[in-house]
């Protein structure tokens, strides 16, 4: 019977991987596959396309230098059913030391000023749930059930090296739990974000899951992390309430690719959001659905000092995802 659960947790690990990099001659040869599932709803809902903008608490997860950007306390947390049900969700908390303005005006001459933090801290916890998975015996007779989570525990600090240059990074700690096999790993995230004079125009960069499997779910067997580099820019258009992101991404186990995300934002306390991933022709299964595979859609209400967003997220005939983020800042 162990040997039977044993197979099932490997294949459990296996189906993540597959349900995220379809098709990939490198697919499953990294270790904790939910380290790819892109957090925060807005983010998602754009695309991905977020190391360049990176505004908002899941710069933790994108590009860790954005959190300079705060200048108020916040706490978000998201919440989604992914695929066959498995639940994802991230809890966000950020700790802004300000600086005085005067500051980041000096050498600026008439240009904006940045109102941005000195430092910042954050901390984060990234989950994932497989819920309930049946056990069977090598006959495949059903003789009880199993459960199996994720998750990794961050600390990020980020800080102003110039008026327009700042950098982050993360340190983490990641825990894999299937049945009473067990796995941890550490890794840390690092960013940089560059604001143009312009002060409509953000460079960013980044590179996350730089870490080591210390255990795996066998003593005998231990994977790489799943290593992503990211390089994007944003641009807030100056006749127009438009910020316009682009992205280029490159994972270790997987093939390079691209996203573009829109966000509307009048004066007033909504915003429209749309995306588009070349990532999405993973999920392409021939069926008549696939034409909506790698876009996004959301919107973005942000009454007071409370922000809540929505991202819709279809995945041509595997079905549409949906996730919903708060966020309170004070």
């Amino acid at each position: 019977m162990k040997s039977v659960k044993t197979i099932l947790c490997f294949v459990l690990v296996l189906a993540l991987s597959a349900s995220l990099f379809a098709g990939k001659a490198k697919t499953g040869t990294t270790a904790y596959p939910f380290l790819k599932i892109g957090v925060g709803a807005k983010s998602l809902s754009m695309g991905g396309a977020f190391v360049g903008l990176a505004d908002d608490e899941s710069a933790v997860y994108y590009n860790p230098a954005g959190i300079i950007g705060f200048q108020q306390k916040a706490i978000s947390g998201s919440y989604m059913n992914y695929i066959a049900d498995i639940q994802s969700g991230n809890l966000i908390a950020i700790l802004p030391k300000s600086a005085p303005a005067p500051a980041d005006a000096e050498g600026l001459g008439e240009e904006p000023v940045f109102h941005d933090a000195q430092s910042a801290l954050a901390f984060s916890v990234v989950y994932l749930n497989y819920g309930k998975i049946d056990e069977t015996n090598l006959e495949g007779d059903i003789i009880g059930d199993f459960g199996g989570s994720d998750m990794a525990i961050g600390a990020t600090y980020a800080r102003k090296l110039s008026p327009q240059l700042a950098c982050g990074g993360t340190a983490k700690f990641i825990y894999q739990k299937i049945d009473q096999y067990s796995s941890t790993g550490l890794a840390v995230d690092a960013g940089l974000l560059y604001r143009l004079r312009d002060g409509r125009t953000n460079l960013g960069l980044s590179a996350s899951n730089l870490g080591v499997q210390l255990s795996g779910l066998s003593p005998e067997h231990k994977d790489p992390l799943p290593i992503i580099v990211r390089g994007g820019v944003s641009h807030r258009t100056r006749e127009l309430p438009l910020t316009v992101a682009l992205e280029a991404v490159y994972p270790t186990d997987n093939d390079i690719y691209g996203s573009i995300g829109l966000e509307i934002h009048p004066n007033i306390p909504i915003a429209l959001r749309a995306g588009y991933s070349s990532y999405g022709q993973n999920y392409k299964t021939g069926g008549s659905r696939d034409n909506t595979a790698g876009f996004s859609f959301g919107v973005g209400f942000k009454p007071a000092k409370v922000a809540i967003d929505y991202a819709f997220l279809p995945y041509a005939d595997l079905g549409s995802l949906h996730r919903v983020g708060f966020a309170y800042r004070w």
